[in-house]
């Protein structure tokens, strides 16, 4: 495992810079600088690394195996074994999502890129006239994903060439010049002299490569425009329902079936709606007080402070952390989500940043505490924070298990409304099952649309069953997400509805001796991994908590 990640560390300079401060102290001093490449044939020797490691695991005595050797066998052969299930349908993979594509999502990423020594700021202008290269494998494999039938619609395109124009019409004031001067300004290592040279240096990447190689991939992507033969979901491909199995299984990280997920999801929001009718029907001045309902708290670093102070009975202290609160710069806030998180490199977890995106339609007084709850305490930054100070093995850093980190932040998200010090308990209760049965019709639609065929007017009439009087253009606008990132909505959710369930059981099993902070602590000390691994280690924590 450590041989892995130190090879796999190095797979791009990113992935090495944003998950080691210090690569000298993993005897890493020679490096390529590289963004990667997007490819067929990176994806098959991909798969064929696999193959190796799963061929190099079962070479191992499982038996022999100390706990660490054996949660890191199980979570590395889950990880394979689902990878693997995909590897004859990777033309159906894409880097271009409209919310977590590259193109979105390396700008943020090259905004944070830390300048420890002055070799990071070369890096970092190096990395910049990479750009055009990474784009034009990503251009070639869109093209020979066309040629396969699996072409991106145009309407797919069309947001994606929004995205892309906002980097070159706005190149001469871009946040990548303003963030690189602020972050060049903050460094004591540096001459005066220096400083502007480096600055001039940025200046012309980002106005001539960088917004270079945004032109190029709008014109290269035009190319393909009329080429995309579906405008619904995966299902409608052929392998497209084996393709969305393999979505529920490695990004939603579900212990359950497709099928069976989705009957629990239609179960627990039906139960959701219950309650909620149930809670207007006791208090019919929810309804009146409904639009008017706001948390006490409107500051950024107020929330997060009040919510770490009042965490620690129900779970784990963590290592103390510092953070930084960002605002999205406003050329960026058509495009980017309301809030996200940036995880820190694992040798240095007291490097923390938060954006907030106030010029997004779902940020607002009724919303901001519990969103800084999904990203900071004890969502995002809590969960990140435990893990990195507790993983013995930083090769499982490099896995994605996005079900699980997601899913652990939107169950706090949730938790987060018993925390507030709101007015109204009731109308409390209402907002927090309203945001989580919203949240599950979307992760109902994701299941429906790509995997049993529903239609716009399909998903125009499952959601007025739960709301009248939704605008056909808020339908459409959820029904074309969802065919985006397919997967991405169920991710959020099904992550939240595993430990829901979880944390059902054990107090089933438990009864007056469940604990909340011991069950939050398995949790986390499982650390980021699918739920079927979990699942496997959940009958002894039980055990072990019957005999305490």
């Amino acid at each position: 495992m450590r041989d892995w990640f130190i090879t796999n560390v190095q797979g791009d300079t990113l992935t090495l810079h944003y998950n080691l401060s210090k690569p000298a102290a993993y005897n890493i001093n020679d490096y390529n600088i590289t963004l990667g490449s997007i490819s067929s044939l990176d994806y098959k020797s991909w798969f064929e690394e696999l193959e190796q490691l799963k061929h190099q695991l079962a070479g191992f005595d499982y038996n022999s195996l100390d706990n660490e050797g054996q949660l890191c066998y199980d979570v590395f052969s889950d990880y394979i074994d689902t990878e693997l299930s995909a590897k004859n349908l990777y033309y159906f993979f894409t880097t271009l999502g409209p919310v977590t594509g590259i193109p979105v999502q390396y700008p943020v990423i090259f905004a944070e890129y830390a300048f420890y020594c002055e070799k990071d700021i070369t890096d970092y202008l190096e990395l910049l006239s990479r750009f055009s290269s990474l784009f034009d494998g990503i251009i070639q494999f869109e093209k020979e994903k066309a040629a396969n039938g699996l072409g991106v619609s145009d309407r797919m395109l069309k947001d994606i060439f929004n995205i892309c124009r906002a980097y070159v019409e706005n190149k001469d004031t871009s946040f990548l010049i303003t963030t690189f001067n602020e972050r060049i300004d903050a460094l004591g290592f540096l001459s005066d002299e220096k400083k502007e040279y480096y600055k001039e240096q940025n200046y012309q990447a980002v106005t001539l490569e960088f917004s270079y190689a945004y032109e190029k991939l709008i014109n290269g992507l035009y190319e393909l425009s009329g080429l995309g033969r579906n405008d619904s979901g995966l299902c409608w491909y052929e392998n497209g329902k084996e393709y969305y199995d393999y979505l529920v299984r490695s990004r939603a990280c579900s212990s359950y079936d497709t099928k069976k997920l989705l009957s629990l999801i239609e179960n627990q929001v039906d139960s959701q709606m219950l309650k909620l009718s149930t809670l207007v029907t006791i208090d019919d001045s929810i309804l009146d007080e409904w639009n008017q309902f706001a948390f006490p708290l409107t500051s950024p670093d107020e929330i997060l402070n009040d919510l770490r102070s009042k965490i620690y009975n129900d779970f784990p202290v963590i290592p103390a952390a510092a953070y930084t609160i960002k605002n999205v710069d406003k050329s960026m806030e058509d495009i980017l989500s309301p809030a996200f998180y940036l995880t820190p490199p694992i040798d240095a977890t007291r490097n923390n940043v938060i954006y907030v995106n106030y010029g997004s339609p779902n940020i607002s007084p009724a919303s901001l505490y519990p969103t800084l709850a999904h990203e900071g305490y004890p969502g995002h930054l809590y969960q990140s924070v435990y893990y990195l100070n507790n993983c013995k093995t930083p090769a499982r850093t490099l896995l994605g298990f996005k079900g699980y980190t997601e899913g652990w932040a939107t169950y706090c998200e949730y938790y987060s409304y018993l925390l507030a010090d709101t007015d109204n308990t009731r109308l409390t209760e209402a907002r927090l099952l309203n945001s989580a049965i919203i949240l599950g019709i979307y992760a109902m639609l994701d299941i429906n649309i790509n995997y049993n065929y529903y239609t716009l007017e399909d998903t125009r009439r499952l959601i007025q069953k739960y709301f009248a009087n939704v605008p056909d253009d808020a339908v459409e606008n959820i029904f074309y997400a969802i065919i985006e990132e397919p997967a991405n909505y169920l991710s959020y959710y099904s992550g939240y509805l595993e430990i829901t369930k979880l944390k059902e059981e054990a107090q089933s099993a438990l009864k007056d001796a469940f604990n909340l902070q011991e069950f939050h602590k398995f949790i986390l000390d499982m650390g980021e991994c699918s739920f079927r691994v979990i699942r496997k280690y959940f009958p002894a924590w039980l055990e072990s908590q019957k005999s305490r």
